[in-house]
């Protein structure tokens, strides 16, 4: 797709030069914080500041928020939303212009309900600046930036010790696309009573045959 195309341009990662934090994401000390009204992580807070464009949210802020969104009753891990499809239409084809206004108003209703969606981000990121708002193009790409890199800390991908923490299955793609790969296949395993998808890769200049996404967040849980 052509926005995925301009993203990956814009925001291209090398494997090789990532930041990954030393430590895994701790599930458990993040539910504790978001759950604790005097701790700088409450988690009305954050997505609150999420909401009205905040763009002072640390990394460590992007990690509560992202991956404490699992913790809340509005996490849907298999969810879509009815306009996401709609929305995918108007990027139009060879003959058809796509409509970036449209794009704009749906991307929006998107983000109401699922504010991690990183289609609906990438589609806010382009329309915007389409249609003249380059100021909300650039804050909703300093989201996607964040929530990338927030991923992107949790491992590097390369084993199941160090696979990539998601709570969607999208967003091993995501990550697949931004890296600069192409998904040649997919496969559920398991390692060590946890649950991880293994994404195979098309052959690249760095050798790398496969990625590790553990998918333990929402494995198995449709509500």
């Amino acid at each position: 797709m052509r926005m995925i195309k301009i993203l990956i341009i814009t925001f291209f990662v090398s494997i090789g030069l990532y930041a990954k934090d030393d430590g895994k994401i701790d599930l458990k000390n993040i539910k504790k914080e978001i759950s604790k009204k005097e701790s700088g992580y409450y988690y009305p807070d954050l997505m609150a500041k999420y909401i009205a464009n905040d763009t002072s949210l640390t990394l460590e802020d992007y990690k509560y928020l992202f991956y404490g969104f699992t913790f809340q009753p509005e996490y849907i891990p298999y969810g879509r939303h009815d306009s996401l499809e709609v929305m995918n239409s108007y990027w139009g084809n060879e003959l058809i212009s796509p409509n970036f206004k449209k794009l704009f108003e749906l991307s929006g209703i998107i983000l109401e309900d699922f504010p991690f969606d990183f289609r609906a981000i990438g589609t806010r990121v382009i329309s915007a600046f389409e249609i003249g708002d380059s100021v909300i193009s650039k804050i909703w790409y300093h989201k996607y930036d964040k929530l990338i890199r927030t991923i992107l800390s949790s491992g590097d991908g390369k084993s199941y010790e160090t696979a990539f923490l998601v709570t969607q299955t999208s967003e091993e793609y995501e990550i697949v696309h931004v890296l600069g790969f192409y998904p040649s296949g997919q496969s559920l395993v398991s390692n060590k009573g946890k649950n991880y998808d293994l994404i195979d890769l098309t052959e690249n200049e760095f050798g790398l045959e496969s990625l590790y996404f553990d998918i333990d967040i929402f494995f198995g849980k449709l509500f």
